[in-house]
């Protein structure tokens, strides 16, 4: 409680009241990384053990905020939440810490926890917005973006002046692209150089079946052998694309004494699994009021709650790079609904 009093009065001292009322702009718990649970309605917290007990929780719901336990958000971008009776902001300061476990049932257990025992609330009143805005954390040149098992850098990510490296012209760059030569086998199944001769880029080596200088994952035809390698994969299991094999068990699409002339229409469909993305909350123009009848109204101008981070899965298509940010979640059959109240 004395970090409360604290602020009112700097406030008062420092910024004009108006008929009373205090405007805050800043407070303890801000900036901070933040905690998760719930499905259709979300829980963001932060809690604190030094010196006080205490908590911000922060319950948000609405079309951009997703449906699936432990994820917060489902594309890139920002988006205004008005705070409400449902979105809605909690200060508490307790008698005792709280739980330190991961999932921490404190926040979205159905029944309310006896302890620790609440000694001041305060709950945010139904004027003010939250702004969510999310971005992704993989956009930098030591980063993998793709999940290929090449670096960004490698793959020509171009951070100064956005003009990536599209080897295969397919409209996605190649940061982004998990077949960057087109060739219906995976960059990362085309990266491994235990076996066959390789060529080096940046003091990394790379497969180059062919040894014709380029590494086998920009490599149109990988065994030089006349047929495209993308003609010499089995479209049903270009996963593992080595069901097309001659009697010595090579893939056809590396053996470079046969070939296959087969048309296959098939192209990958660019599905990166796991894109990285912070997401940060703040909270404008709005009042934290306490729970004991007084009526005591703290105003902030701005708080910035603090961040989240999570992964979510994303598809690109062949000359549509704006699709990019387009969710599909996996299904997470073992996860079980959390329950959706700050008690």
């Amino acid at each position: 409680m004395k970090k409360i009093f604290a602020l009112i009065i700097f406030g008062c001292v420092m910024i004009a009241c108006d008929s009373g009322d205090i405007i805050v702009t800043s407070f303890d718990l801000e900036d901070s990384q933040l905690q998760l649970c719930g499905r259709e309605t979300k829980v963001l917290f932060a809690t604190n053990s030094e010196d006080v007990y205490e908590s911000m929780s922060l319950l948000v719901s609405g079309n951009e905020i997703s449906s699936e336990v432990n994820k917060l958000r489902t594309r890139p971008g920002s988006v205004e939440i008005p705070l409400n009776n449902t979105n809605r902001l909690v200060y508490r300061i307790y008698d005792d810490a709280l739980p330190t476990s991961s999932s921490n049932p404190y926040f979205c257990s159905d029944i309310p926890p006896s302890e620790p025992q609440v000694l001041e609330e305060y709950k945010s009143s139904t004027r003010g917005v939250i702004l969510i805005t999310t971005i992704f954390r993989d956009e930098t040149n030591d980063a993998d973006a793709d999940g290929d098992g090449v670096s960004n850098l490698i793959e020509g990510f171009d951070l100064e002046n956005g003009e990536h490296l599209d080897s295969d012209g397919d409209g996605i760059p190649d940061y982004l692209d998990i077949d960057d030569d087109n060739d219906n086998v995976p960059t990362r199944l085309e990266t491994n150089p235990s076996r066959d001769p390789v060529v080096m880029i940046n003091d990394r080596d790379f497969r180059d079946t062919d040894e014709d200088g380029i590494p086998n994952f920009l490599d149109a035809d990988d065994d030089e052998d006349g047929s495209p390698t993308r003609n010499e994969v089995n479209e049903d299991n270009r996963s593992t694309p080595n069901l097309y094999v001659n009697a010595a068990n090579i893939p056809y699409y590396l053996d470079r004494q046969n070939a296959i002339f087969l048309e296959n229409p098939v192209y990958l469909e660019n599905v990166i699994q796991n894109r990285r993305i912070r997401t940060y909350v703040e909270l404008r123009d709005f009042s934290l009021i306490k729970q004991d009848g007084s009526g005591e109204e703290i105003k902030f101008v701005e708080y910035n709650l603090g961040f989240y981070d999570e992964s979510i899965a994303v598809i690109l298509s062949r000359g549509d790079e704006e699709d990019e940010g387009n969710e599909e979640e996996p299904e997470d059959e073992d996860a079980t609904e959390e329950g959706e109240e700050t008690n």
